[in-house]
């Protein structure tokens, strides 16, 4: 595994314990070689693909009459299939409750992984945000937003405090967001040298309440605005020649999270931001 993988899945153990958001999707070699059999496989596939768990998005210049007229067909497969052989209850995937971290301090530990480089490591801040992704959409974008402000280009915030002077800590700062049933915000830290990785953190956290103590009038607008004004164009852009590469992100988060019929509308309009 790459050593992104090995951060996302040891990080996500912390965020989200005994959920499935810290299991490998693809399976690891060990479990593959030992226990998995053709009963399990068959087993898996009998309780999770199905027309209930699933989602078709299509996008593009369609005759519609003719597009529903053969998904009628399969439908009535589907239908004649379930008359001769009832299916099992369908329980809807990703609704268990997550399990609370309820940190009364900052969680900090330290993994190894394989490098070619043993002089330098990476450091990821992520904060777990205590709602559902289904109940503020809008919130969520603006976090991911000023995550950007935070992040990007060579005059913010974090890249002057940590990249470009005289004493850098790292080589480049980035952030991302997870985007599942309890969203998480991630600050990631690349080449930070061994012996100044425990700087990090603290500097992170001097940098974060001095932006905050500044207030909103700190704040470089201009540059938030720009940000704003280059996803809408980016986003214009991407609606009227590839429709199919951001649509599928909203009908699966509404599949897997929505709770309103008016959350599909949410998503999408979220992922155009």
């Amino acid at each position: 595994h790459s050593s992104a993988n090995i951060l996302y899945f040891e990080l996500a153990k912390k965020l989200y314990p005994n959920s499935g958001y810290n299991v490998e999707t693809g399976g690891y070699l060990q479990n593959l070689r030992n226990s998995t059999s053709i009963a399990k496989v068959r087993d898996y596939h009998k309780k999770y693909y199905r027309p209930e768990n699933l989602v078709l998005t299509i996008t593009g210049r369609i005759d519609e009459q003719e597009l529903f007229e053969t998904l009628r067909k399969t439908e009535e497969k589907v239908l004649r299939k379930r008359a001769a052989q009832p299916a099992e209850s369908f329980q809807r995937p990703w609704q268990t409750p997550l399990a609370k971290i309820n940190l009364t301090e900052d969680l900090i530990f330290e993994i190894e992984y394989p490098s070619d480089d043993e002089t330098t490591g990476s450091v990821v801040a992520a904060w777990r945000l205590p709602e559902y992704i289904s109940e503020n959409i809008e919130m969520l974008e603006a976090y991911k937003l000023i995550m950007k402000y935070l992040t990007t280009t060579q005059v913010s915030p974090f890249e002057v405090a940590f990249v470009e002077n005289r004493d850098p800590l790292a080589t480049s700062v980035s952030s991302d967001t997870l985007e599942i049933k309890e969203p998480a915000l991630l600050i990631q830290f690349e080449n930070v040298p061994i012996d100044r990785i425990d700087e990090v953190i603290p500097k992170m956290e001097k940098l974060l309440r001095r932006i905050v103590n500044d207030g909103p009038e700190k704040f470089d607008l201009e540059r938030i605005s720009n940000f704003i004004d280059r996803v809408v164009i980016n986003n214009l852009k991407e609606m009227e020649n590839s429709p199919h590469l951001f649509l599928p992100d909203a009908s699966v988060l509404d599949m897997l999270y929505g709770e309103k019929p008016e959350h599909l509308k949410k998503f999408v309009t979220s992922s155009q931001l």
